[in-house]
């Protein structure tokens, strides 16, 4: 008898906050620009990879492209397991951004997984170290991405970018 009390109650709760947006997936415009990297920082033949550490067991990539395009190319547990992921993401527009090379600074801004109370994008900055190496800083800690080289590479054609 309760269920048949508390069925109605959620569902006009879970309306009520459809209605006032929060579950919308709203896609903002990326503030960076979406420009050509023409630079030789880094290498664009392969992706880059955080290894697991103390906080996380996961390896994580990116691919960084000539035309300025970033994707996200997954997470896992191995490298071989990664590896394998790297030529099917990229069917969603959060696995896509841009990034931003100045000198030894990188800047890079993807679109956020659509949740609610998340902001529509997120913008990471960084240190190049050298073209094999950068370290970008999030709220919590620094992550150190590794470039390994890969070929083929998978395609750099979004519909999510201009």
């Amino acid at each position: 008898m309760r269920l048949v009390r508390v069925v109605p109650v959620v569902s006009l709760l879970a309306a009520s906050l459809a209605a006032c947006g929060l579950f919308d997936q709203t896609f903002d415009e990326l503030s960076l620009p979406f420009e050509p990297y023409t630079g030789d920082e880094l290498r664009m033949d392969g992706y880059y990879a955080t290894a697991p550490d103390d906080v996380t067991d996961n390896f994580a990539a990116l691919l960084l492209y000539r035309n300025g395009a970033l994707r996200y190319g997954g997470a896992s547990t191995s490298r071989d397991s990664l590896e394998s992921k790297l030529a099917v993401y990229g069917d969603r527009r959060y696995h896509w951004g841009v990034f931003v090379v100045d000198g030894d600074e990188i800047e890079m801004e993807r679109w956020n997984v659509p949740q609610p109370f998340n902001s529509a994008t997120y913008l990471r900055s960084g240190r190049i170290l050298n073209d094999t190496t950068f370290v970008l800083r999030s709220s919590e800690r620094e992550l150190t991405y590794r470039f390994t080289a890969f070929s083929p590479k998978p395609d750099s054609t979004s519909t999510f970018l201009p």
